[in-house]
């Protein structure tokens, strides 16, 4: 049986910053999940400051890449807190209706 793979798209939710332990949410999901015998792969593609706008150019290319036509997969989305940051301009830098205007194309797509 194929292990399901788990793709995790997007910003600094989706990495190990700020983990003392240097592997993050996912690291230590993945290192339970080891010792229950490997059910699942995790491939973390988050990309710091990165902007729901920013993954949605190149997650379908990043997905293809990943996912074997008829393998096992779960696609999380892992943003929000590069769009809800601070903007040079005030106010943040993608406002909540074009956030899920992204996120929601690279779920169509």
């Amino acid at each position: 049986m194929s292990r399901l793979r788990i793709c995790i798209l997007g910003d600094d939710l989706a990495t190990p910053l700020g983990d003392a332990g240097g592997i993050g949410w996912m690291g230590q999901l993945s290192r339970s999940e080891t010792s229950f015998g490997s059910r699942f792969e995790m491939m973390a593609l988050g990309v710091p400051g990165q902007t729901s706008r920013d993954f949605a150019s190149h997650a379908e290319a990043e997905l293809a890449a990943r996912l074997p036509e008829g393998a096992p997969a779960l696609v999380l989305f892992c943003f929000g807190m590069a769009d809800m940051s601070a903007s040079e301009e005030g106010g943040v830098r993608l406002p909540l209706p074009e956030s899920l205007y992204w996120a929601e194309t690279v779920l169509r797509d």
